[in-house]
């Protein structure tokens, strides 16, 4: 679909760099807010939210949509406003606990635990 515009758009006329420009400025803006969702993963405070529950006005939903990937085409602007609500709480959640805090918790500060393999099943044998 994408190689058919641009050959398309190509064949009217239009450069080749103006047709690349404006297919990666599109899948940027479509993709913008599910990579903000991942770098904001990275906060506690984002974390302390997510998992607290239920929010207000539905911001968990748009939350799940944005987790779903449903991005192409933009997310709608209910969504969009939604998240940027939620973006804002998660701001005030570092100053003020909107939710219970959760402890910290971190792979380097874990003791290792001893992993005990249960065969259920035999594992297949290739011949």
């Amino acid at each position: 679909l994408a190689a058919a515009k641009a050959l398309t758009a190509i064949k009217d006329g239009q450069s080749i760099m103006g047709v690349q420009r404006r297919f990666v400025a599109h899948h940027s803006r479509m993709t913008s807010l599910l990579f903000q969702l991942i770098a904001d993963f990275y906060s506690h405070s984002f974390r302390e939210l997510l998992v607290s529950g239920h929010g207000p006005l539905s911001m968990h939903r748009a939350l799940i949509e944005l987790l779903a990937g449903y991005v192409s085409p933009r997310p709608s602007a209910r969504v969009r406003w939604r998240y940027a609500l939620f973006r804002l709480c998660v701001y005030l959640n570092r100053i003020v606990p909107l939710v219970p805090r959760q402890k910290t918790c971190s792979l380097m500060e874990a003791s290792p635990q001893k992993l005990e393999m249960r065969r259920s099943e035999p594992m297949l044998q290739y011949a």
